[in-house]
């Protein structure tokens, strides 16, 4: 709000416009406040910030936070609406970006540019264009030009934090092609190292880096050989920009992306004509009419070193004579510069003032109090499709992983489809869904299937008709506790007795359980084994969301290696004793030329999301320690581990394995992770085991077998591991994985959209378990 970037200047014009178009509005400061800035604004535009920075904040509100999307923080948990604004720069989004994004009720960018790379990187929540604007009081002509000594005829300034995005590798080329030392011009540059807004040492490492530009990318050249560059190492105060502007002939920026362009804007407001590069969110306000547009040659990996955010992304590639001749057009031709400029002036005035952006803002504010989304205040929750008295028994559903998986759990995936509007109880009645967790969540995104079940959190206004326990293995050190009374209770095991049935379920589950749903034939035979009734037991069919599992959306681009297969092996507490095998033999199987790199998932665990109490979480917790200190310490030969221990949002998981090409699984657990990695177009090798052997065949995945004592086979894993490094090998998995949902699919349930089949079986299988209703 108060500091010096442009960010904080974007908000602020955003604020005050808002206000003025009848939205009432607060302020308040996500950062410290930078000393200076408050008083180097203009009276006014000071005057209405202090008045919105003092103004109260009521109930209802809605929340909106300007920021990069990774440093966006965390809402309000008053808020009754959760907004954001924010930008980026390539054709698409890093994916931690995209998790941020559907984690907000909806988002705001400043231009039809990144409403299309945003949804096309996998942004599902709204997407509304509320753009930028400009002083045109402030940024005009009528300034007189500062003077800058040592500049001569005609004179271009560039403007920009010295980063390989802004291009000023190409500029430079560019400009030691267009003009000799003879020539009357002159660039200026006002630049400065990345992340640095004033006068600092560091502009001599800038000055190396132009004195090598020139030599290695322009035939041997030095500064002496090209005409004059000039460059500005003072911050230019707010007040003397539009001075500052006006001492240039034209504007230079052959920028590879923008994510709006506020210094194009700027200039033109003043009336001096832009050079810029004909690609990403400033052709919304620069057109042939008011500027110099760039040609490009496409769009390229972007290559940096300044920024890891751009890792994977693509960029423009501005086309260096083209550059040539439009700076060569302004310097032949000034009176034409003049004239475009003139329009370019007139262009600002006349549509892009901070008022458009104001009228944006309160004509989507109208039409989400209209729509009614503004009105859940505070987070109220109401059961979905709740009823009169006696219409339908309430259902209760019970049991969560926490944290970000959360929505990956189980318990969301049953809520989940429970609440769809589709579904409804045996006789025609609208259900009455209630979710009750041990621990607090934060609102998911407005609309969203996990929105819906998050709204059917909270207790009920009495005992519940039937009443849904999910055990997941994290409860299998505890006993499941019965409904009171004789309400049908039906238990879920999320492959929580893969192994065998935890002691202290037996009873219970044995003597109160209405039923009991597996997720494979493996829980089915343990749990007759520990003496549960076939009666009781059913086993229930895997299902996912085919609209969030899919082969298209955003990658994981997190920095790794690519050199060879990336063969994806996730932990977690519950599956440590397998996976610590499996890196076990990876690493006496295979050498460092080997054509695979083992992506090694162990993230961190917070006490929110198990108790660190748990042997099995204190294990995982020591390990992963271990794991983290012997970072980058590989023994010769030792073949490649690349240890991802960064934390990772719910709405990543898909581009997490769309990343890899092959999911290494530990086969423990109800298998969801096998179909939702076969959804994404990855094969699967998995480790014997009941979920293996209900959801892989020989054809559509790897089976790797055990030996007596339940160890993987190292020969049979080497083999699997060899196999999938084939691209032909891999593809016919696919293909198989794909016949075989196909044919799954094909049984229609009747629940239309994002339910699947596979739901409406599992859905059919909780009404017979609980025995409620009877045909």
């Amino acid at each position: 709000m108060l500091e010096a970037t442009g960010y904080a200047d974007e908000v602020r014009g955003l604020a005050t416009a808002a206000q003025v178009a009848g939205v009432p509005v607060a302020l308040r400061n996500l950062l410290p406040e930078v000393p200076g800035v408050r008083e180097a604004l203009e009276a006014r535009e000071r005057r209405a910030v202090e008045q919105l920075l003092a103004a109260p904040v009521t109930e209802p509100f809605v929340e909106l936070r300007h920021a990069p999307l990774e440093s966006l923080g965390s809402f309000s948990s008053r808020a009754g609406y959760r907004i954001a604004r924010s930008m980026f720069e390539t054709d698409s989004l890093p994916s931690s970006w995209v998790a941020v994004a559907n984690g907000c009720d909806e988002l705001w960018v400043p231009s039809t540019f990144n409403r299309e790379t945003f949804r096309q990187a996998g942004v599902r929540v709204p997407i509304t264009v509320i753009p930028g604007g400009v002083n045109t009081q402030l940024f005009t002509p009528e300034v007189a030009p500062m003077v800058i000594p040592g500049v001569r005829g005609t004179v271009f300034l560039s403007v920009f934090e010295w980063r390989d995005r802004k291009g000023w590798d190409v500029l430079l080329r560019g400009w030691a092609e267009a003009f000799g030392p003879d020539d009357d011009v002159t660039l200026v540059l006002r630049t400065y190292p990345v992340g640095v807004h004033q006068r600092v040492a560091g502009m001599a490492g800038i000055l190396a880096q132009i004195d090598q530009c020139l030599r290695d990318q322009c035939g041997g050249r030095s500064r002496r050989d090209v005409a004059p560059i000039h460059l500005v190492e003072e911050r230019i105060p707010w007040a003397q920009l539009p001075a500052f502007y006006r001492s240039a002939t034209a504007f230079v920026l052959p920028t590879r992306g923008e994510g709006w362009g506020r210094p194009f804007m700027e200039a033109m407001a003043c009336g001096v004509p832009v050079i810029a590069t004909r690609w990403s969110a400033h052709l919304d306000f620069l057109r042939d009419a008011t500027g110099y547009l760039v040609e490009t040659d496409g769009v390229v990996p972007a290559e940096t070193q300044d920024a890891a955010v751009y890792v994977g992304q693509r960029w423009a590639s501005p086309r260096v004579a083209h550059l040539v001749t439009q700076l060569r057009r302004v310097h032949a031709d000034r009176r034409e510069a003049a004239a475009i400029g003139a329009r370019a002036r007139s262009d600002m005035v006349a549509q892009w003032g901070w008022e458009r952006a104001g009228d944006a803002i309160a004509q989507r504010m109208r039409a989400l109090v209209g729509s009614g989304v503004v009105r859940g205040v505070g987070g109220t929750r109401v059961s979905v499709g709740a009823q009169p008295a006696g219409a339908v028994p309430s259902l209760l559903v019970e049991g969560g992983a926490s944290g970000a998986d959360l929505w990956r759990s189980e318990a969301a995936q049953w809520v989940m489809a429970l609440s769809h509007p589709a579904v409804s109880a045996p006789n025609g009645g609208t259900l009455s869904v209630s979710w009750r967790v041990d621990h607090e969540v934060i609102r998911p995104s407005f609309g969203s299937d996990e929105e819906r079940a998050w709204r059917c959190m909270g207790a009920l206004a009495g005992r519940p008709g039937i009443q849904l326990t999910v055990l997941s293995p994290a409860e299998a050190h505890r006993a499941p506790v019965p409904p009171d009374g004789d309400t049908p209770w039906v238990v879920a095991l999320a492959g929580a007795a893969d192994h065998g049935l935890p002691g202290s379920w037996v009873a219970p589950l044995r003597d109160r359980a209405s039923g009991v749903l597996v997720a494979h034939e493996g829980e089915r035979q343990a749990c007759l084994a520990a003496g549960l009734s076939a009666a009781q037991l059913t086993v229930v069919p895997l299902a996912v969301d085919p609209s969030r599992w899919a082969r298209t959306g955003a990658a994981y681009l997190r920095a790794a290696p690519t050199a060879g297969t990336a063969v994806l092996l996730p932990a977690t507490p519950w599956s440590l004793p397998r996976v610590q095998q499996l890196v076990a033999l990876y690493q006496r199987l295979f050498v460092d030329t080997d054509p695979l790199v083992l992506h090694l998932r162990v993230p961190p665990v917070s006490p929110e999301a198990a108790d660190p109490a748990h042997p099995a979480v204190a294990a995982y917790v020591a390990w992963r320690e271990r794991l983290v200190a012997m970072r980058g310490q590989n023994r010769p030969k030792m073949p490649f581990i690349w240890l991802d221990d960064a934390a990772i949002h719910a709405d990543e998981w898909p581009a997490l394995y769309r990343s890899a090409h092959a999911l290494l699984s530990p086969g423990t657990g109800c298998g969801t992770e096998l179909l939702a990695a076969q959804r994404c177009g990855v094969p699967v090798l998995a480790v014997d085991g009941g979920a293996a052997r209900q959801w892989l065949s020989a054809e559509s995945g790897w089976v790797i077998p055990v030996d007596a004592e339940g160890r993987p086979q190292g020969d049979a894993l080497r083999r699997a591991l060899m196999a999938a490094c084939d691209p032909g090998q891999r593809a016919q998995r696919v293909e198989a994985a794909d016949a075989a949902w196909a044919r799954h699919a094909a049984a229609d349930a009747g629940l239309p959209g994002v339910l699947s089949a596979a739901w409406g079986e599992r859905v059919a299988a909780l009404w017979r378990a609980s025995r409620a209703f009877t045909p």
